[in-house]
């Protein structure tokens, strides 16, 4: 259609056509009124229905009057397009005709005839078998009239799904076979807003193929629809509609609901739930707890002491010691996000880093030593036990004085002191060693279950004592003047032997 006075060309991209279609429960009818401009405001789309049937039917009657009763039809709008939803089984039948008013002089219309046929063609309402039709008495009425018949009940799964923004959403259509080809068409319906105005408004978006996040894949007869990944844009109805030269078929609809994605926080396994850490022996410095989930996780180190938050961050908060007081502390790792939260609690012992014992050895024996300390803390009885820790070395010149905060204690015996036997003299003599041999000693004090810094290291060597007796001792007779002599050496020599 040419507009006088322009070079404007107005023609329907999708109008209306004789069809005949084969009547399906659960199922509306959807005729489609597109133009070829994008000048045309929805609002210039008008419809009109005249029913093949008796005129003064109550429910033709009610539908006619209320024609935008949603009980009876619905509509749903896009560029230059109108879409009427057809509710009410007995309004199936009969002539539509959509109106495109272009200006107050010129009209476009389209208009045409449908036919819903039943196993008996008897679309009386009071006949309750209407509604106890298989879809497999209907797909084969649907052969006999050569048109198409889409099986709901091939997919029934993907009606009202629930899908995770980021998921997948697929569903299928799949009509009967027929000698003529079939066209499938998906269209999207949706609820929408309208930001200036606040009003709800329908949407119809007809899906296209892009091959990326939208796919369909189509047979002779059936199309799939796969949208991955969803967001929220994709959320609402989606219809699918099967087309011949005779007829054509409409889905069910199939609802996606997109939500956000609902992850619960979880927190990396480098951390443990219940775990006891000795800042002392295990190398620790500080802890990192890393948390998974969707929407990120808010992470916070709280003291269990006093409830006072530490350390907070996304995804992941550092707890760092060197402000923390020393003893034996419990802290939480917390993970929260909207859907939830979940945390661990971690044990840690505290050294009193302040608090070193000065560590000294006298009266140095073959067999023994006195070892001696002093504690920087004033109050002596606060310690109720000390550890001593010590090693034998070998004589080599890689034996240095080793004076780190941190030792392999699995190096090391240990003994174990109680100040109280000692009267708080803060001396003890170690026995059973080997003489002539090198020891490294080391000590610290624990006040309850918080251990001291490590005491300096004492290296000492035990003096030399009488050798064990020779053992095997015999000889011969070499000559005249001389006699050879055979013994076994001592097992210790606890010395050099001469």
């Amino acid at each position: 259609m040419f507009i006088q006075g322009t070079t404007l060309a107005i023609s329907f991209l999708r109008d209306l056509h004789n069809l005949t279609v084969v009547y399906k429960p659960n199922a509306f009818v959807y005729h489609i009124c597109q133009t070829s401009s994008h000048h045309i405001n929805f609002k210039r789309i008008r419809w009109h229905y005249e029913s093949l049937y008796d005129q003064t039917n109550d429910t033709d009657t009610h539908c006619r009057r209320l024609f935008n009763n949603s009980d009876c039809f619905d509509f749903y709008y896009g560029t230059s397009t109108s879409v009427l939803v057809v509710k009410e089984p007995d309004m199936f039948v009969g002539k539509y005709t959509c109106h495109v008013n272009i200006n107050s002089t010129y009209e476009m219309v389209s208009s045409g005839y449908i036919d819903v046929k039943l196993p008996m063609n008897d679309m009386n309402e009071y006949d309750e078998s209407m509604g106890m039709y298989n879809e497999k008495e209907l797909g084969k009425l649907a052969v006999q009239n050569r048109v198409p018949f889409i099986l709901d009940e091939n997919d029934v799964a993907t009606f009202g799904r629930r899908v995770q923004i980021g998921g997948l959403f697929q569903t299928k259509c799949q009509s009967v076979t027929s000698s003529h080809p079939i066209q499938f068409l998906w269209l999207h319906l949706k609820n929408t807003s309208d930001s200036e105005h606040s009003e709800r408004m329908k949407t119809v978006r007809f899906i296209q193929n892009d091959g990326r996040r939208v796919k369909i894949q189509e047979t002779q007869h059936s199309s799939t629809l796969s949208i991955y990944p969803v967001d929220f844009s994709d959320d609402g109805d989606y219809v699918c509609i099967a087309s011949n030269t005779f007829g054509r078929s409409y889905s069910s609809i199939r609802s996606l609901i997109v939500s956000e994605r609902m992850i619960y926080p979880r927190i990396r396994e480098n951390l443990r739930n219940h775990t006891q850490i000795d800042l002392q022996h295990d190398g620790v410095k500080d802890l990192l707890c890393v948390a998974d989930g969707y929407p990120e996780a808010d992470v916070v180190w709280i003291r269990a002491s006093d409830s006072n938050f530490l350390a907070r961050n996304f995804t992941r908060a550092l707890l760092r010691f060197d402000q923390e007081m020393h003893g034996v502390n419990t802290y939480i790792c917390e993970a929260k996000n909207k859907h939830g939260s979940t945390k661990i609690f971690i044990t840690v012992i505290i050294p009193d880093n302040q608090s070193k014992p000065l560590l000294s050895a006298t009266d140095i024996q073959s067999r023994g030593v006195l070892l001696a300390w002093k504690v920087s803390n004033g109050r002596y009885d606060r310690f109720n036990h000390f550890i001593i820790y010590y090693r034998r070395l070998q004589n080599s010149p890689d034996d240095k004085n080793d004076e780190s905060d941190v030792i392999n204690v699995q190096d090391y015996k240990q003994v174990l002191v109680d100040p109280r036997t000692t009267h708080y003299s803060f001396t003890f003599r170690m026995m059973d060693l080997t003489p002539y041999a090198k020891y490294e000693f080391r000590l610290k004090g624990f006040i309850g279950a918080t251990p001291s810094a490590y005491s300096n290291s004492v290296i000492v060597k035990t003096v030399e004592t009488v050798p064990d007796k020779v053992e095997n001792l015999h000889g011969y007779v070499w000559n005249e003047t001389a006699v050879v002599v055979h013994w076994t050496p001592p097992n210790s020599t606890n010395g050099p032997n001469f």
